[in-house]
């Protein structure tokens, strides 16, 4: 019965959508497409979705409501289309331009290549010392990357640059696993903010992956905790952003640091979906 109401759906939004330039007619399309596994269809009604929503200057709306909200953020589980969305976040950026998206775009095997979890070789070949022809990610020549790797990724990331900073990132966790000493704080941080900019990309599941990927090495980090809560409750799963909230508040005591994380949860819109709770307006009642 489901898959007649999406054909349904199908037929019904098209005409819909033409009729009145708006792009969420095209944006639900795509979303029925890819739910009956016609993700060339689905790509195509979001890529028209877009181009609407640039058309009438809506495009960071529309971005924001495909992350954000649940009905639309399993348009997310396609690479393509997730590929597109972080390509015209960088248009509306200004670092790229409208014809360098649409390139890349007709690239399809350079697909999100430095969030996979192999070394993306553009990384390699950007960071090589310049005395060296040729520099693999080995035991030999990691420590030569890693300083320069680590205080890149800090500088994307400080600049709002999460597709390279999580790239970035993902190569300094895995030079230090090649055998280059990454002192555990530097570890701690790129653990950290690779989740977080994998969840500031509107990648959640891979974002909570990277951050239990964290919590396994620094069980006892208040800065871990806070951002596992935060992606919990960009998901929706209460209860989890709950009890990680409640850690982050324990282990931020401990830490000296109360006083500082109750202040970022207040002012942090990841947090919106567990403003509500009785957990957050107790552990937030006080400024500790």
């Amino acid at each position: 019965m489901r898959i007649w109401i999406t054909v349904l759906a199908v037929t019904l939004f098209a005409p819909a959508a033409r009729a009145a330039g708006d792009p969420n007619p095209y944006v639900r399309a795509a979303l029925v497409r890819l739910r009956l596994n016609d993700t060339a269809r689905s790509e195509k009604n979001l890529y028209t979705a877009i181009l609407r929503a640039r058309k009438l200057g809506s495009y960071g709306k529309l971005a924001a409501e495909i992350r954000n909200k649940p009905v639309y953020r399993e348009l997310l589980a396609s690479e393509r289309n997730a590929f597109m969305l972080d390509l015209f976040d960088a248009e509306a950026e200004g670092t790229l331009t409208f014809d360098e998206v649409k390139e890349q775009l007709r690239e399809p095997e350079a697909l999100r290549d430095a969030l996979a979890n192999t070394v993306p070789q553009a990384y390699i070949e950007a960071l090589r010392p310049p005395i060296r022809p040729a520099c693999e990610p080995s035991v030999e020549c990691t420590a030569l990357h890693l300083e320069r790797t680590i205080a890149k990724a800090h500088e994307e990331f400080d600049a709002d640059r999460f597709y390279s900073a999580a790239g970035l990132y993902t190569l300094a966790i895995t030079l230090a696993e090649k055998g280059a000493d990454l002192s555990k704080e530097n570890r701690h941080t790129a653990m950290t903010r690779r989740g977080v900019s994998l969840r500031a990309l509107g990648l959640l599941d891979q974002s909570l992956s990277a951050l239990k990927y964290a919590l396994r090495e620094f069980p006892k980090s208040s800065m871990v905790h806070y951002e596992l809560a935060a992606t919990y409750s960009r998901l929706g799963e209460i209860r989890r952003a709950q009890k990680h909230l409640k850690k982050c508040v324990e282990y931020a005591k401990k830490e000296g640091t109360a006083d500082q994380a109750i202040s970022a949860l207040k002012r942090d819109p990841d947090f919106d979906a567990i403003k509500r709770t009785k957990t957050y307006a107790r552990l937030t009642k006080d400024s500790i």
